[in-house]
């Protein structure tokens, strides 16, 4: 069995190809999405994989409390998502501070993982 690959923010245009790399490399992959009702974004999504090699699962970058969950039998964490704003934003701290929180959120979650190898 190839090993389990989660890449974060699956449903983002960088994300999407990391997703297809992976599986084009014969992964399994795990992509977490804002939402799953986002149809046009988890259309593309599945049309790279069948449901056995692709799952996507919803996950809030800023919610450590959900990364637990999300790690379970990870091997490998590519950490493409970042928060985006839908304005403009005038302090960068709305946009930077954000992006910090979520990264760690994810690390912290990898490092106390009993199966995650690599980020």
């Amino acid at each position: 069995m190839s090993e389990l690959v989660l890449v974060t923010g699956a449903g983002g245009y960088l994300a999407m190809h990391v997703v297809n790399a992976f599986l084009q490399n014969g992964h399994r992959v795990r992509g977490t999405v804002r939402s799953l009702n986002d149809i046009k974004k988890i259309e593309a999504l599945r049309s790279l994989a069948s449901e056995d090699r692709l799952e996507l699962v919803e996950a809030d970058l800023l919610n450590k409390d959900s990364w637990p969950a999300v790690m379970k039998d990870v091997t490998l964490v590519c950490h493409v998502a970042s928060p985006f704003p839908s304005a403009p934003v005038q302090d960068e701290n709305i946009l930077i501070r954000p992006a910090l929180d979520g990264t760690l959120n994810v690390l912290n979650a990898a490092y106390e993982s009993k199966t995650v190898k690599r980020v």
